[in-house]
């Protein structure tokens, strides 16, 4: 997390999207049912993958998402619902 650059983060983001383009379909079976566990608080927390994805990655993705337009948008930036939502 030392990018300080827009060049930075786009060779981050590339780095991220070969690093993902390397799994296959066959990465994921069984995922619903794996157990995922992390450190949260110093304590660690046990998920199931659906769990894990369906109550703790989209909501997190999602706040963050609109955390970040929140302040693009209170920066000044001219961006509206149809830019959140992606309607056109």
């Amino acid at each position: 997390d030392a990018e300080a650059s827009f060049e930075a983060l786009e060779a981050r983001l590339e780095k991220t999207r070969q690093h993902i383009g390397a799994f296959g379909a066959a990465d994921f079976e069984g995922a619903a049912e794996r157990r995922v566990e992390l450190k949260i608080g110093g304590e660690t927390v046990a998920f199931d993958g659906k769990t894990y994805l369906i109550n703790f990655v989209h909501p997190n993705f999602y706040f963050h998402y609109a955390t970040a337009y929140d302040i693009l948008r209170h920066a000044g930036l001219d961006v509206g619902k149809r830019d959140f939502t992606g309607a056109r």
